[in-house]
């Protein structure tokens, strides 16, 4: 079988305000100041970092020149996913922000879920899943952090800042026998 792969911009881990009149770019895979790698956990894959590669389908939403791939292997736990090691060079600050843009690819029917830890001004671990509707596309998941997390103390992240993103794709489902 084919191995199916998560594509993931973060021209991407935008956050914009609620007005949209302004956005940060955290991560965009472009230059070293908006990169990162991102380690797995909970999978054959522990350890290990993700790939950023050349933009695939450079169409519609994403034109990019390049990508953070991630892959969900066939053997995984259902909590299953990717910190992010090191850490952004810029906090997700959202003291002025309100929502976190995600640009994603995917080859079939799933979920994102994005999960912040590591606040340096008290804010509560932030835990949130969005379902994909488009597959081989881009299209732009958005996170309203002025919603409580999915995850005790089920708080909003609206207001506090950052340092860490983790991403787990098709969360609560464990692998399907085949890499993803």
């Amino acid at each position: 079988m084919p191995m199916k792969n998560f594509l993931l911009s973060f021209a991407v881990l935008l956050l914009t305000v609620a007005t949209l009149k302004a956005q940060t770019v955290i991560l965009d895979f472009e230059a070293a100041p908006t990169s990162t790698v991102f380690q797995y956990f909970g999978s054959t894959l522990d350890g290990t970092t993700n790939q950023v590669i050349d933009n695939p389908n450079k169409s519609g939403l994403n034109t990019s020149t390049k990508v953070g791939k991630f892959v969900k292997p066939a053997v995984a736990e259902v909590w299953a996913g990717a910190f992010s090691n090191p850490n952004p060079t810029t906090l997700v600050d959202l003291s002025a922000h309100t929502r976190i843009a995600v640009k994603v690819h995917m080859d079939h029917i799933g979920s994102l879920s994005v999960k912040l830890e590591g606040s340096g001004n008290g804010g509560p671990n932030w835990l949130l899943t969005q379902p994909n509707t488009k597959i081989n596309e881009w299209e732009e998941l958005i996170f309203d952090v002025s919603v409580p997390s999915l995850e005790d103390p089920r708080a909003p992240a609206a207001g506090f800042s950052y340092a860490r993103v983790v991403l787990f794709f098709d969360f609560g489902k464990g692998g399907t026998g085949t890499d993803v």
